[in-house]
């Protein structure tokens, strides 16, 4: 087993687990939720040079469903309320939900604070009152007991006298010690600052790589249960994430009716409003494609987009459902697109075929006046604890990692402009992808078998496709038959939305529903004209 707990956030929760079954590992999905206030009467810190030192911090690993889907709700609360404290909120939490996940902790503020509160509660001890998810940590700095034994002694007497199992565990930044220096490399860029002058409690603690498991038993020997407990611990934790079947919404139906029969109905209405005369033609060809939507389970996804076409076309807003949703009659029938397929001879298997495991893509497009107010539709209609806007995972490409790299190293823009724009936007790999690039027009002639050119482009491998930074999808909405935090955490963006934490390829995998809802200048030039 593996496990990953990012900070505060889970947004490659999906991704990970992919990975794992790729490489034939059993995910562990977990969170490390911290607070933003230090305390300063905590006797036991974090070690020298951690990133949080002095905060309180609890690591929540998800044995099942509702574990994860307690930690993906902390996790919300954590990231959308500012006035957010660990210390106050953890406790009532744990005593909750504690049952369906552990916590790990190594801060005695954090474990004063559940003791006090389960004194309060009239509990046996800390485990009892928190259904026996409590676990007091013991980690080690840099591979070396001997900087934190006098702390990991304090931590384990306290655990004994309150009943609490201790378990081994440790701050993991790299898979190799090769590989915290690309850490580093990553934190001055975070602070804005030079690899030289990056403040250390901005980087990993020194030492902080996978160690084996016959290490971490060597560094601990002293505490022989926390080892053991770490392997209890993992063989616990069971979640996975259920993927590749769809989780839709239920579209409110008037009643008697189904999702298939509402669809007929109102593809049938459609098609005497859109033909004079309705042919055999048009009519083999909708009992074509409905048989495939009704096939494939997506009729359903169908009504949601046309429910809000409905909604924008009684309020008189334009609307354009554009891509190869116009290949389809039932697009056409239901005001989603504007262009007759049967008239052009466009073939409805370009846009869903009973092969496609995926649900259609339609993109809807709205005047940009209009967009937001169809969007607090959206969200009244099937919930704002439903709905939300979907984030954008920015990556490294070739050139930003080229050039983010050099700036680090207290390169100027002006001395690296000459290069980076002469880069691909893609990196070439491979073997040969030096010689490669080397032949390519606008590339030949730079200078990148020397150094310091030839260090700056091996980090710029090393960083692409890497996450760089969040931002907000362009117009992707994900809409959920139950509450999203069941699913993923959410957070603010910057223009004050909820965004999930996911990406959109981590919905889809999830199986819900996306749509694009996007605001077009075009379309509210036309309509003010």
């Amino acid at each position: 087993p593996l496990a990953l707990t990012d900070l505060n956030a889970m947004y490659g929760t999906v991704e990970f687990q992919k990975e794992c079954e790729t490489a034939g590992l059993r995910p562990v999905h977990g969170v490390e939720i911290t607070d933003d206030r230090p305390v300063d009467t905590d006797p036991v810190r974090l070690v020298a040079g951690s990133l949080a030192p002095g905060r309180p911090r609890a690591i929540l690993l998800a044995r099942d469903a509702q574990g994860y889907a307690a930690a993906c709700r902390l996790t919300t609360l954590r990231q959308v309320r500012p006035d957010f404290r660990l210390l106050r909120e953890l406790p009532a939490f744990l005593a909750a939900e504690g049952r369906g996940l552990f916590c790990l902790t190594d801060s005695v503020a954090v474990l004063e604070a559940v003791r006090k509160a389960a004194e309060e509660a009239g509990a046996r001890d800390p485990s009892d009152y928190t259904g026996g998810a409590l676990r007091v940590l013991l980690t080690t700095a840099g591979g070396e007991l001997g900087p934190v034994y006098r702390r990991l002694r304090e931590l384990d007497t306290w655990a004994v006298r309150h009943r609490v199992p201790v378990v081994a565990g440790g701050d993991v930044y790299a898979a190799r010690p090769e590989d915290l220096e690309r850490q580093k490399l990553l934190a001055s860029m975070r602070s804005l600052t030079t690899v030289e002058t990056v403040p250390a409690d901005r980087c990993a603690p020194a030492g902080s790589w996978l160690r084996p498991a016959a290490r971490m038993h060597e560094l601990l020997n002293e505490f022989a249960t926390a080892c053991l407990e770490s392997e209890a611990v993992a063989e616990q934790c069971r979640f996975t994430h259920a993927l590749g079947s769809w989780r839709y919404p239920e579209f409110p139906l008037p009643a008697g009716e189904t999702t298939e029969s509402y669809l007929w109905k109102l593809c049938f209405d459609g098609l005497q409003k859109r033909y004079r005369q309705v042919t055999g033609r048009a009519m083999a060809r909708l009992q074509e494609e409905i048989a495939v939507v009704e096939k494939l389970g997506f009729a359903g996804y169908f009504l949601i987009v046309w429910d809000i076409v409905r909604y924008a076309a009684d309020r008189g807003m334009p609307t354009l459902g554009r891509g190869s949703a116009a290949n389809s009659l039932v697009s056409y029938l239901l005001g989603i697109t504007h262009v007759d397929p049967l008239a052009h001879d466009l073939y409805f298997q370009r846009f869903l075929n009973p092969e496609r495991l995926t649900p259609p893509d339609i993109d809807l497009d709205f005047g940009w006046k209009d967009r937001d107010e169809v969007l607090e539709y959206v969200y009244d209609r099937y919930g704002r604890d439903r709905t939300a806007m979907i984030c954008n995972i920015n990556r490294f490409s070739a050139r930003s990692g080229f050039r983010e790299s050099a700036k680090a190293r207290g390169y100027g823009d002006r001395e690296l402009s000459r290069i980076t724009r002469r880069l691909p936007w893609r990196l070439i790999e491979g073997p040969e992808a030096d010689a490669t690039l080397a032949k390519r027009p606008e590339s030949a002639g730079l200078p990148l078998d020397r150094e310091p050119y030839r260090s700056l482009m091996l980090q710029a491998r090393q960083l692409n496709r890497r996450p760089r930074h969040l931002g907000i999808h362009a117009g992707g909405v994900v809409i959920a038959g139950s509450p999203l935090t069941d699913l993923f955490p959410l957070q603010w963006a910057r223009k004050g939305l909820l965004i999930s934490q996911l990406d959109m390829y981590s919905v889809e995998d999830l199986g819900l529903v996306k749509i694009d809802l996007l605001a077009q200048r075009g379309i509210a030039v036309v309509a003010d004209a």
